[in-house]
């Protein structure tokens, strides 16, 4: 009976047919994308019946689901509504990128506030480096000195 059992688990997990109806295409494409505007938290995804028997999907705020209404609103925003709002967005910022000289602008920008990033970053890794550097002459001049009872304090900045 055992073996029974399992050879048959076995049989559904090698089934191709089996692994093609578990990976379906999420017919939301912003899943884990979107924040809810009240909590901050990531926005999951539902669908609900109308009496016309056709479903609405939408999103609403994943803290509402998971702990109720007193932890924040529901929030929900129809996946149609967005996705027409969404595209109209990205349309209209496409077209400003194709204006002559704007998209490489923004290339510009971006590569200016990587460079800020990247140059803050050096200048604290010079300034730690310069600590070190006096610490290690402060090492060397207590070694050089060869009077160490007092040792704390001489090296105590």
């Amino acid at each position: 009976m055992f073996n029974a059992v399992k050879q048959r688990g076995t049989d559904r997990t090698n089934n191709a047919e089996a692994i093609k109806k578990s990976s379906k295409v999420s017919p939301f494409i912003l899943k884990g994308l979107l924040l809810c505007p009240d909590c901050g938290n990531k926005m999951v995804t539902g669908s609900n019946s109308i009496k016309s028997r056709s479903y609405t999907r939408y999103y609403h705020c994943g803290t509402y689901q998971r702990k109720g209404p007193i932890s924040c609103k529901r929030n929900p925003v129809p996946k149609d509504r967005f996705g027409a709002k969404l595209l109209d967005v990205f349309v209209s910022e496409l077209s400003q990128l194709l204006e002559p000289g704007i998209f490489e602008l923004e290339i510009e920008r971006y590569t200016d506030k990587l460079n800020k990033d990247i140059y803050n970053q050096i200048t604290e890794l010079e300034g730690g480096i310069k600590y070190i550097a006096k610490r290690i002459e402060r090492l060397n001049d207590v070694a050089e000195s060869k009077e160490t009872p007092n040792i704390r304090t001489q090296l105590c900045f």
